[in-house]
């Protein structure tokens, strides 16, 4: 066979990327593997995904000539990874790509010339393959006449070509390599379309010329593009000359670091089909994976990518229990994956901590799980077989899809790790069953927060589906003139309401902010002012609501109907306000004083100060934000929030607890950006456009075409739609009053502003001269007295326990002198007092010093009063005659309504019941007898 010279990953990648440097293109960097603005995937999953804005011409592309090495990951069949050779759930894909300028002729040319130069891959032509879409006559002739290829080796392939449905679509060509016929199937007419392993596909050129239309029919692009796809690990293999991909320089150093924590070997070929082989292949596939999504800013969590990556982190864990390895071990391989991609993606090594702190959180998280897992896993599989039969095939043989859907419930099992732990004794697992379950579950989720919502009547519905929009003036101002659209009291529409009615008022235009986005919504107070009859509109009959919002919005005269007369004065005091998802604001309240009716004419008053307290702490949540981002990293996203007058609740992803040091960090940055005295800024643009200046957008938030942005300086800048302060010194100062964990992976700080921060700073004062006073003396030297203290309670227990060890002494004396023999051996049994099992032992223990040969058993009630402690003890030479401490325990237990067991030589347990210690006692001394008498030994 021909020699193929050996490249490196990285001679591979910077060999690619500078050969379509030298035809003009432009090289991209690889986008991150979190998609940007693409809500159709989680993962960016090939070369052309980042790109798509450039070839939908949303956006101008830097070159129409555009080459790259692309990060990606797929997820669709993590199953196969580590029993095929090429299968990956991380990988890296070089492409070229033409957005209208050359299409195949310069496509296949350019191929041809890197992949046989001698100064770039200089793979020997003999060996190379091609396959065609049969219809693609041109560029078969382009492979035939232009490249000089066989014609025996250009290849027709019906399933070469690329359509996803309606849309762009074409041909596409793919390049092969030979690998020989010890790869093959042996028959005479094996080729690139024959299903044995000796032809691997390394290149697919695909052709967008056409447009698949809804009918079905394909129509010639104006503009036709190309895009090329090169998996770099399949590459490599065949220029390092390996089996599979997991021998090469791009994850073979995690197998060999596998290798060296667990002492097992790795065989290096797939003709092995050992569960340590597979084990290997996983760990180093999805450990790769891991590090780089991390890197990239994502997080293990229980949903979208964040439970792609807590699943394959289980999965990788799980295997490593089938090499011996029971103790986190991934986080410790996590240099060897960041040193494969030290060259090409240099910035990896500023993330490792972070990215091996974040996956040794996680092996510990599910560790305390996996155990109690498995063992209930092999329980189940063990059933399974057994309902099975020995005769049963696969098609019989399967783990319930219910029991597979308590694993992933209550141990954190992915399923396809279930199927793994299933497929190793040559079970399947009902899918459908599992998906039956989950859903169930997902509907008693549903169904507990249905149920007394405030916008669940489909009358409530009805009453507002023809009520316009409600206009919203509150970034302006707080006090706005309106009219009464709609009234709602008891889910039903009304004409009117009187002093004492619970109602939902509905407005043409309010000043009062809606609940939304995590805060609060305005409270304060809308009053009549005017007359229904000025603005043409009645109140009586039925369907009032839809009448009067009619002529409210049209203009029209109340017709026949009498007119309404002139409101008393009347005041509604709002509690609350909400927002319909079609933008509909609705003041919930009670109607304090005087009658209210549809068409009064009102002044709606919001509630000032407390609106000012409100936009107080949602300002300092964009400052805080900010702020753990610089100290913890740009991983620390807000993942939730809570905005009210009072604090602050701020929900963000983090790993870790963070320390107080980093805590006080986070406190200072913010504290300094409210004494440098921001402006805050708020204008409006379209979303590219905030994208374009770096505002920050909210992850999981959906966003409309034009959005509102918040600046702060030059600190922050994000996406926002709440009510904030005119500068930052309005906040007065950031006080962080608490800080816990809501969830695997997220962190929440809360905290107050203003006169809440002042008010906290009050109650500690408080509490510390409080503490002072109890402790007589000054708040300075409040620590100093405590270590005094404490240094004081010690020694009291210190003494204590000598005193108790003096009593057990004497007790022991007293108990031993009432021992009685048996065959030479003495028996003690009886009470001391040692209120904790410890102290029962070491009285235990002092007695059997001096007793010889014997047997003792000793009973204490605990310190609380309302449970018993016991302990018994065998001397050696009793043991050998087959005295047991463990038995005799057990009958003692029993009698004191209890159990427990233990070794020959010691035994303890404890009872429920300190009114039967003296009978458990005296039981357990005709135990020991009957065992020293002989027969009873092991009976008892």
């Amino acid at each position: 066979m021909s020699k193929i010279p050996f490249m490196t990953g990285d001679d591979i990648r910077s060999t690619f990327l500078k050969f379509f440097e030298s035809k003009s293109h432009t090289v991209l960097p690889s986008a991150s593997l979190v998609p940007v603005d693409d809500p159709t995937i989680l993962w960016i999953n090939c070369g052309m995904a980042p790109l798509k804005p450039y070839f939908e011409e949303r956006v101008a592309p830097p070159n129409r000539k555009l080459a790259s090495s692309q990060k990606s990951i797929r997820t669709n069949d993590i199953e196969n990874v580590g029993r095929t050779p090429r299968h990956h759930t991380f990988f890296e894909m070089l492409g070229n790509f033409s957005i209208g300028d050359y299409f195949k002729d310069d496509a296949i040319t350019w191929a041809w010339e890197l992949v046989t130069g001698r100064q770039y891959f200089n793979l020997p032509e003999d060996l190379l393959w091609v396959t065609v879409h049969p219809t693609d006559d041109e560029a078969r002739q382009i492979w035939l006449k232009k490249i000089g290829l066989p014609a025996g080796r250009i290849v027709d392939d019906p399933g070469d070509f690329w359509d996803i449905g309606p849309g762009p679509c074409g041909p596409n060509s793919e390049i092969y390599i030979d690998r020989g016929e010890r790869f093959g199937c042996g028959k005479p007419d094996c080729s690139p379309v024959c299903d044995c392993s000796r032809f691997l596909e390394f290149w697919n050129l695909v052709f967008t010329q056409f447009s698949h239309n809804t009918d079905g029919t394909h129509t010639p692009l104006p503009k036709k593009n190309i895009d090329t796809g090169m998996g770099l690990e399949r590459m490599a293999s065949i220029m390092q000359g390996v089996e599979t991909n997991f021998e090469t320089d791009l994850l073979f150093p995690i197998i060999k670091a596998t290798m060296d924590i667990t002492g097992r070997k790795y065989s290096g070929t797939m003709a092995s089909k050992s569960d340590s082989d597979l084990a290997f292949r996983v760990i180093a596939d999805h450990l790769r994976s891991l590090a780089m999504a991390i890197s990239d800013g994502a997080l293990p969590s229980n949903e979208g990518r964040g439970y792609i990556l807590r699943r394959l982190l289980r999965r990788a864990a799980r295997y490593g229990r089938v090499l011996g390895v029971e103790e986190p071990f991934l986080y410790t391989m996590v240099p060897t994956a960041v040193g494969i991609f030290r060259n090409s993606y240099p910035d990896m090594a500023k993330t490792a901590d972070h990215v091996a702190r974040v996956i040794k959180s996680e092996e510990e998280r599910f560790g305390s799980t996996l155990n109690d897992g498995m063992r209930i896993a092999m329980n189940m599989v063990g059933v399974a077989k057994e309902k099975a039969g020995p005769a049963a095939g696969e098609a019989t043989a399967q783990l319930p899809g219910e029991q597979a859907f308590l694993l992933y419930d209550t141990y954190g099992f992915p399923l396809d790790l279930t199927e793994d732990i299933a497929a190793e004794h040559g079970l399947s697992v009902d899918r459908s069953g599992f998906e039956k379950a989950m859903e169930e579950q997902r509907e008693r989720a549903r169904a507990g927060r249905q149920g007394g919502g405030w916008e669940s009547s489909a009358a409530f519905a009805e009453t507002l589906r023809d009520l316009p929009p409600t206009e919203f003036v509150g970034y302006e101002v707080l006090e706005a003139d309106a009219s009464i659209l709609g009234i709602v009291k008891d889910d039903e529409p009304v004409s009117r309401a009187q002093a004492g009615a619970e109602v939902q008022v509905i407005l043409n235009r309010t000043p009062f902010y809606a609940e939304s986005g995590g805060q609060v919504g305005d409270i304060g107070y809308i009053e009549v002012v005017g007359s229904r009859a000025a603005l043409g509109l009645t109140t009586g009959g039925s369907g009032a609501v839809n009448g009067a919002v009619n002529r409210a919005s049209t203009g029209a005269a109340a017709g026949d109907q009498p007119a309404g007369t002139f409101s008393a004065a009347a005041r509604i005091r709002v509690e609350n306000t909400r927002k319909t998802m079609d933008g509909k604001f609705l003041h919930v309240g009670r109607v304090e004083s005087g009658e209210v009716a549809q068409g009064d004419q009102v002044v709606a008053r919001v509630d000032a100060a407390r609106r000012q307290a409100i936009a107080r702490n949602h300002s300092a949540t964009h400052l805080l934000h900010k702020a753990l981002r610089q100290v913890l990293g740009e991983h620390a996203q807000q993942a939730g929030s809570l905005v009210t007058p009072e604090r602050l609740r701020f929900d963000f992803t983090h790993f870790e607890a963070p320390t107080a040091e980093q805590l006080r960090r986070v406190e200072s940055i913010v504290n300094e950006k409210v004494l440098a005295n921001l402006p805050v800024r708020t204008e409006e643009m379209s979303l590219a456009e905030a994208r374009e200046a770096g505002a920050t957008a909210l992850f999981g938030e959906k966003y409309g075409d034009h959005v509102r942005v918040v600046t702060m300086g030059d600190f922050s800048m994000e996406l926002c739609g709440g009510t904030h302060l005119r500068n930052t010194a309005e906040v007065g100062l950031l006080k962080v009053v608490g800080e816990g964990s809501v969830g695997s992976g997220l962190r929440r700080i809360e905290a107050v502003t203003g006169f809440g921060s002042l008010e906290r700073m009050w109650q500690d004062e408080e509490t510390l001269n409080s503490a002072a006073s109890e402790l007589r003396a000054p708040v300075e030297e409040i620590p100093a007295r405590i270590r005094a203290l404490q240094g004081e309670i010690r020694a009291r227990e210190r003494e204590l326990e000598s005193l108790r060890a003096k009593m057990s002494r004497q007790s022991a004396d007293e108990l031993i002198a009432a021992a009685t023999g048996v065959n030479g051996a003495k028996i003690v049994a009886g009470k001391v007092t040692a209120p904790t099992m410890d102290l029962l032992r070491t009285a235990a223990d002092a007695i059997k010093a001096k007793l010889g040969s014997g047997v003792l058993i000793l009973g204490s009630v605990t310190g609380e009063g309302d449970k018993v402690n016991l302990v018994a003890m065998v001397t050696p030479d009793l043991t050998a005659k087959g005295v047991h401490a463990g038995n005799i325990i057990k009958e003692v237990a029993r009698m004191a309504g209890g159990g427990g067991g233990g070794r020959p030589d010691m035994a303890q347990a404890g009872g429920k019941d300190p009114a039967k210690l003296d009978e458990a006692l005296a039981r357990g001394r005709e135990v020991a007898e009957q065992q020293l008498k002989g027969g009873a030994a092991a009976k008892a």
